[in-house]
């Protein structure tokens, strides 16, 4: 009792009044011979312990350190590396550990203890490591709770193969695991996606005699969660029920998680209504998972509707909550939904961050706001919100579907202005603007100067910049690029060729541009009717119409459907090489296809009739032609008109298309009775 009230008084002397506590006299060797001093360590330990405020935190850090230099007693070490790490001040909880260690004092089991706590508090799986090593050399006995802190360490600082590593190394010093070391092995694997091992882990605790427990079976559903292995994560579930192991809400929201990132937002429904069947208490975190199965899943409307559940039941929805049903509406380029979800959220007083700002900012890009895109960067600039390389990229995406060039180069300066640093996704989208707004030589120097700056390139950046190449006429340098992107091993697909081909075929290059066809098929790549198409324009280009002939019956061969570009230029290429006949066929098939060409290859198709003296044929195709209100062009008239001059008709251009029935033609007999009616 005396101890107790001189304790209490010292307290109240040195204790919150006192600015600098008083160290012990010079003639001392340990604080232990000062008990002003010792009481002053343990009144500024309880003012740790019950921090009010940072401020006065700080100034009961401040005076506690001066005892530093002196050594201490291997108890007071204990307690103040407990109360620092206890107040996440874990860091500091080791520099005291190593004063006691330069003052000479022997740690024990206690004090090696207290340190690995820190160590795990401060995930430094390294030093964890090294203490172990401490331990064995020192003669301390190493036991369970030591080696599970350092396991722990292991597992926060995401690090399984370490904790594995230390579990083995437990076993062969012959330190017996218990159910909390392996469940923390577990959630280590679990936190990495690694369920295959977190599952044999589980099991190899089980063989070994060991009972799972609640917290077990939870790390092990969490590991099937963080991979999408719902229907593992669900048989998990189903054993823990069989064994009457107590299922908590951590549990059923690893399974809800699981269901979630598979897609499988019925299936997370499901899992919920189940765990309110059985009374237990569904929290934030369990609408969380909800909601991000529904952003899995793309039901945007069921993502609003849950906030307003939770908003019914008194359960507020947090930024978290917010951010993903954003997301959900962004997915499906619903932004008046995401901008409406926001509204909600500002007016109910939940602070938005920079996630839900670039998810706001990505669904106003998708669904063509470009202006409210950049309207939101001013927002956040103004609340104070910091954007990150995800806002500007989905800004400078908005601008680019808009083919709004000069605002997304201005957003990648701004970017540069403000340290942010802008990424593949950035610049590729970049490139894309510039290619939409017709400025080909700025979207390849933006290439240039990615490749300077180190910024990895994919096959989007390299087949907007071959696009870029294309407009600009540059078809060797489409090919070089191409060639580029095998070099650095990034994967090739439809569009990158279909880009260069059609680059080709703008420069008249059809050996290039069939040489590059060949490539795709000979690494596998699967053309498509817009590679085809690009390939045919190269042909007629190169006025090699045969091959357009032969394209066509490849394409029929390997099932990849023609449409109306396909059998138009096809015919304009027959035209060039007089084949009338060939001509009519095509048209023939468009009809049976219901497909319409345009006028141009029309027109071509009744030139090289009336060319070949097929007036029949030609008559036909301006049957077709009237009944798709396709008018005759001047170069079809004066075709017409030349072929007939020396038959002593005079024609009228201005009576073309005047509804004239091509039954009325045939009844004049050939071009003379074509020329009259056109009259």
């Amino acid at each position: 009792f005396v101890t107790r009230v001189n304790y209490m008084l010292e307290r109240r002397q040195y204790g919150a009044l006192a600015q600098t506590p008083p160290l012990p006299s010079s003639n001392q060797t340990t604080i232990d011979d000062d008990q002003h001093a010792r009481l002053s360590i343990c009144s500024l330990i309880e003012q740790i312990s019950c921090r009010k405020n940072e401020a006065q935190l700080k100034q009961a850090l401040q005076s506690l350190e001066p005892f530093k230099q002196f050594p201490l007693e291997p108890k007071l070490y204990v307690r103040i590396m407990t109360c620092l790490t206890r107040v996440d001040r874990p860091k500091e909880a080791m520099t005291w550990f190593d004063a006691a260690q330069q003052h000479g004092i022997r740690a024990n089991e206690f004090l090696y203890g207290c340190a690995m706590s820190a160590c795990a508090k401060s995930k430094d799986w390294r030093g964890a490591n090294k203490l172990i090593q401490d331990i064995r050399t020192s003669g301390v006995a190493l036991n369970t709770i030591i080696y599970s802190s350092a396991i722990s360490a292991c597992e926060k600082a995401g690090q399984p193969q370490q904790a594995l590593k230390l579990l083995h190394s437990m076993e062969a010093d012959g330190v017996a695991p218990n159910t909390v070391t392996y469940s923390t092995v577990i959630s280590a694997f679990a936190k990495g996606g690694h369920w295959n091992q977190a599952l044999q882990i589980m099991r190899d605790m089980e063989r070994k005699g060991l009972v799972a427990n609640t917290i077990t079976y939870s790390a092990a559903i969490s590991a099937f969660a963080n991979d999408g292995q719902w229907q593992q994560a669900l048989g998990l579930l189903e054993e823990m029920r069989q064994k009457g192991i107590v299922t908590n809400t951590v549990t059923y929201n690893s399974a809800i998680s699981a269901c979630g990132k598979a897609g499988k937002w019925e299936v997370a429904i499901e899992v919920m209504q189940d765990m309110q069947a059985r009374g237990i208490p569904a929290d934030i975190i369990t609408y969380n998972a909800i909601m991000s199965a529904f952003e899995k899943g793309g039901q945007w409307q069921r993502a609003l509707q849950l906030i307003e559940e939770m908003h019914a039941k008194g359960l507020p929805a947090n930024t978290v909550t917010y951010s993903t049903a954003i997301s959900a509406c962004e997915k499906r380029g619903h932004w008046q939904g995401a901008l409406a979800v926001m509204a909600a959220m500002l007016e109910r007083g939940v602070p938005a961050n920079t996630i839900t700002y670039s998810a706001a900012i990505s669904a106003c890009g998708k669904g063509g706001q470009w202006m409210r895109a950049i309207q939101l960067i001013s927002d956040m600039e103004a609340q104070g919100i910091s954007a990150n390389t995800v806002t500007y990229s989905a800004a400078v995406g908005a601008c680019s579907k808009a083919g709004k060039w000069q605002l997304a180069l201005q957003l990648i300066q701004d970017m540069q202005s403000k340290g942010i640093p802008a990424n593949t996704v950035t610049y590729s989208s970049a490139i894309s603007a510039c290619v939409r707004g017709g400025q080909w030589e700025r979207a390849l120097r933006l290439l240039e100067a990615m490749q300077t700056q180190g910024v990895p390139c994919n096959t989007v950046t390299y087949s907007a910049a071959i696009t870029a190449c294309k407009k600009g006429g540059h078809w060797q340098r489409a090919v070089d690029l191409l060639k580029e992107m095998q070099q650095n091993g990034i994967p090739r697909n439809t569009i990158t060729y279909t880009a260069a081909i059609s680059a080709c075929g703008k420069a008249g290059k059809w050996q290039h541009a069939l040489w590059l066809f060949k490539d795709m098929h000979d690494n596998g790549i699967s053309a498509n009717t817009v590679t085809c198409n690009a390939l045919l324009n190269a042909y007629v280009k190169g006025g090699q119409w045969e091959r357009t002939l032969q394209l066509m019956d490849y394409m029929r061969m390997t099932g990849i459907p023609a449409d109306a570009t396909t059998f138009g230029v096809t015919i304009c290429a027959c035209e060039k090489g007089d084949e009338p006949l060939n001509a009519v066929r095509l048209i023939e098939q468009m009809r049976d296809k219901g497909l319409r060409c345009d006028a141009t290859a029309f027109n071509s198709a009744v030139r090289v009739c009336a060319k070949r003296g097929l007036w029949d044929e030609a008559l036909w195709v301006m049957d077709i032609m009237q009944l798709n209100s396709v008018p005759l062009h001047s170069s079809t008239y004066n075709n017409i008109s030349a072929l007939g001059q020396g038959m002593d008709v005079s024609t009228d251009r201005d009576h073309i298309g005047n509804g004239i029935s091509t039954g009325e033609i045939r009844a004049h007999n050939g071009m003379r009775g074509l020329i009259e009616i056109l009259e």
